[in-house]
């Protein structure tokens, strides 16, 4: 990242969500549209309060999906624990097929052995990390990679809460597969965890992240100052680690967890001071406008926590928690949530969001005990 910010020179400070926001709005008056419904999915949940504090008079109304507040915590709390919370709901959701039980079928899972399951697993990666050889596509000879505590987070919050509720008459996702892997990694069979790995990093795909990284870097709020020199900045991260809860990384150690986020961390900590725009403002004045914040409640990227705070930016913020839905819950096939989406947009209201509760549970690979 510091080479970047190198190569980037001057530049690098021109990659601001701000900058976004306010291209946004030039387009918008060359359009002549005099005022926006703001749709944001994802950054663009970060992206679009940018806009409508910038942009106060041109906002109609706002909805956010998959939505995390401008004042997040940096350290990423409460996604670590977001990934025990979605293992206790699909376990306790999910029912394996009946079979030659008394009284029917049987949960799939324990969602409270999963989670023991995932803190062993981590600790087994942090003392002795594997390597996995991975196929990636148009690469000719395999990539090996070291797989670490920080690469089973990244699996966990990121990966796992992709797609979550889009197919839910399919076979078991990721997530829905994590439980049967890490009760077999503990029992030292690691090839249903490494498979997943192969599966997740051969269809990882190519994209360029720096422009995001560049904006993560100038925007987000950090652990530590962006006016301290290099070894200061080190002191006051490793601080802020140390200053954790015991138990604030849910399953995972603090150092471990913290290597997995592709935007978090220790990622920006070499950015230099030079060239670099002011961070974000995390508390501006919002408008007075409808909003609508949605969150997938199987989501650890951007989890209910964190869509109640985007939600509280706002004076007319209302929340909804999606049941079997990950990131972006607008995936989910059925219609019921882009339809809730569609009726705030057109009236400001989101009127009967009964079908929410209908969404099916995720499948789940059955634990076998």
């Amino acid at each position: 990242m510091a080479r970047c910010a190198r190569r980037l020179g001057p530049r690098a400070q021109a990659y601001t969500t701000a900058a976004t926001a306010d291209d946004i709005d030039a387009v918008r008056g060359l359009l002549g549209v005099p005022q926006l419904t703001l749709y944001g999915l994802s950054y663009g949940t970060y992206l679009m309060p940018v806009y409508a504090s910038r942009h106060p008079e041109r906002v109609r109304s706002i909805v956010l999906s998959g939505a995390y507040p401008l004042a997040f915590d940096p350290l990423g709390r409460p996604g670590a624990q977001a990934v025990s919370l979605a293992l206790h709901r699909v376990c306790e959701r999910a029912k394996a097929a009946p079979a030659a039980v008394p009284g029917g079928p049987r949960p799939a899972c324990d969602g409270e052995r999963a989670v023991r399951d995932l803190a062993t697993t981590a600790s087994r990666l942090r003392a002795r990390p594997l390597e996995v050889d991975v196929p990636l596509e148009g690469a000719g000879a395999p990539r090996r990679l070291r797989f670490t505590e920080g690469k089973l987070a990244n699996l966990a919050y990121e990966a796992a809460s992709r797609g979550v509720g889009a197919d839910p008459t399919g076979p078991p996702g990721l997530l829905g597969e994590l439980p049967h892997a890490l009760d077999r990694f503990v029992d030292g069979d690691t090839g249903p965890l490494l498979r997943l790995v192969r599966e997740e990093y051969a269809s990882a795909s190519g994209e360029d992240q720096a422009p995001y990284v560049a904006v993560v870097c100038n925007d987000y709020r950090k652990a530590w100052s962006a006016d301290a020199p290099l070894p200061e900045r080190w002191r006051q991260y490793r601080g802020a680690l140390a200053d954790a809860r015991p138990g604030a990384f849910g399953a995972f150690s603090a150092r471990g967890y913290l290597e997995g986020p592709t935007d978090g961390g220790d990622v920006c900590i070499g950015w230099p001071r030079e060239n670099t725009a002011r961070p974000q403002p995390t508390h501006p004045r919002m408008p007075d406008v409808p909003v609508l914040v949605l969150s997938g409640d199987l989501d650890a990227n951007t989890p209910d926590a964190g869509g109640r705070l985007a939600a509280r930016q706002f004076p007319d913020g209302r929340f909804l928690s999606v049941p079997n839905t990950g990131h972006v819950p607008e995936l989910e096939p059925s219609g019921c949530v882009t339809g809730v989406s569609t009726r705030f947009i057109r009236t400001g209201r989101t009127g009967d969001t009964g079908c929410l509760r209908a969404l099916p549970p995720v499948a789940v690979t059955p634990v076998r005990r």
